[in-house]
């Protein structure tokens, strides 16, 4: 049986004994330190960081675009990105409901890229441009940040802008009316006319298949006037063609020059009638 008097020496013993121990980590046969931990990295210099997109508008200004005319969007990182040599960005706009894709144009190095699409005939658009979410797109690590990490492609569309609209169709003639020695040529929509004229030299006439001249045509909204040298006899054939001139074509107010056209009419009781048109017969 263990009394205080046996148990007592023994501890004081045993504490003396381990006081005079070697500290942790010290001396022959002690447990190796644990390694300290590496700081926990807070910036893009230690960790890179994907950049994203802060928002997408436009740089070109509001109006309507005719055939030709450059539409530029924005998109706007949250930092600045590079974009990969060859590696050719696309963002896809919304026109009328049909995807059309405008090319990178610029803007790598900084935090906005800049994306441009040329209206092409045919596109059009009368509640304005728009792009849906998630319609830009690249190769992978074709758009990077900073530190090489590929940047989120994802972002919220853009509704339709109804300050920017798009009309790539050219005007088309209806049909051709005579008083006398006046010819009036009708279009399908309102032209362009910043002095009231156009070039008479995209018009020919011919009446009983012999040409026929006339001075300036003058625009008066959806008509074309031309003054002629003479009357027209009534009941005579009448040739009108038109192939846009190089200089002062016929305009609507997208800036889209008229399509060519062909129209063969009769003269009667002082008006000329449309028979036949054929809108392709002259290239526009």
């Amino acid at each position: 049986m263990f009394t205080s008097s046996i148990l007592v020496p023994i501890a004081v013993a045993l504490l003396a004994a381990l006081s005079a121990a070697p500290a942790a980590g010290g001396g022959a046969g002690a447990a190796p330190r644990a390694a300290p931990r590496p700081p926990v990295p807070d910036d893009d210099r230690t960790c890179p960081q994907s950049a994203a997109i802060a928002a997408i508008g436009f740089a070109s200004p509001a109006g309507v675009y005719g055939i030709g005319d450059e539409i530029v969007v924005t998109v706007a990182f949250d930092r600045p990105v590079r974009v990969a040599p060859g590696a050719a960005p696309v963002l896809v706009l919304d026109i009328g409901g049909a995807a059309r894709p405008a090319r990178y144009a610029g803007g790598g190095g900084t935090a906005a890229l800049a994306f441009a699409y040329a209206v092409a005939e045919g596109d059009a658009d009368a509640d304005g441009i728009a792009v849906a979410a998630d319609r830009l797109s690249a190769p992978v690590g074709g758009i990077a940040g900073p530190a090489g990490a590929a940047a989120s492609l994802t972002h919220r569309a853009l509704g339709p802008d109804p300050t920017r609209r798009v009309d790539g169709v050219r005007p088309g003639a209806l049909f051709a009316t005579v008083d006398r020695d006046r010819l009036a040529v009708t279009w399908d929509e309102p032209l362009m006319s910043e002095d009231g004229l156009a070039s008479p030299g995209g018009f020919a006439l011919f009446v009983g298949g012999a040409p026929r001249r006339f001075d300036a045509a003058r625009v008066d909204r959806r008509r074309v006037l031309l003054a002629l040298d003479g009357t027209v006899a009534d009941g005579a054939w009448v040739t009108l063609s038109y192939a846009p001139p190089g200089s002062r074509p016929v305009r609507d107010l997208a800036g889209n020059a008229a399509a060519g056209f062909s129209l063969t009419v009769t003269a009667r009781d002082r008006a000329i009638c449309a028979l036949a048109r054929a809108p392709g017969a002259y290239p526009g």
